[in-house]
């Protein structure tokens, strides 16, 4: 389960500390309120391409860091133990991204390649993507995530009159 997200320097944001109560976590807000910020620092994370247009302008990188506790997940613990990621029942998932694009990405303080951060969504890791709580795989989160983004854009453009029907 999604616990902690920690923000500094990413897009428009100085600094952003959010940890969502257990059950349901809806984020609100209006237009530019900042919700595709944290689904995409969510994003970051879970081992999306990342580029220096992630950094803040003026700040020499963005650093995001994504904590999940996987008590209840035991393939996560597995695939983190096979690996000697392991660090309890928590899962932390750190990603840096340099002004010139570089990015690093980290389980559990370790630098890891990301295909090994995108390889652990194959091990059943509770994540959420956009705030949003799903149980299952990546796969799944990543679904989600793309389908908030896309009720995300809908909904401002329905707010600003410029929604089109899909027939058109």
């Amino acid at each position: 389960m999604f616990t902690h997200l920690s923000v500094r320097h990413f897009a428009t944001v100085d600094q952003l500390e959010l940890e969502p109560e257990p059950g349901l976590t809806v984020i609100s807000g209006e237009t530019g309120a900042g919700k595709s910020v944290i689904i995409d620092a969510l994003s970051l994370t879970l081992g999306e391409r990342a580029d220096s247009a992630v950094v803040r302008p003026g700040c020499d990188r963005a650093e995001v860091l994504t904590t999940f506790d996987v008590a209840d997940n035991p393939a996560a613990r597995a695939w983190l133990g096979e690996r000697e990621l392991d660090n309890g029942n928590e899962c932390l998932l750190r990603r840096t991204v340099r002004a010139d694009g570089r990015s690093r990405a980290y389980i559990n303080g370790t630098p890891t390649p990301l295909t090994e951060v995108r390889e652990l969504g194959g091990a059943d890791v509770e994540v959420g993507r956009g705030g949003v709580h799903f149980q299952g795989d990546l796969a799944l989160g990543y679904a989600a995530c793309l389908w908030l983004r896309t009720a995300i854009r809908v909904q401002e453009e329905l707010i600003r009159g410029t929604a089109r029907d899909k027939d058109e």
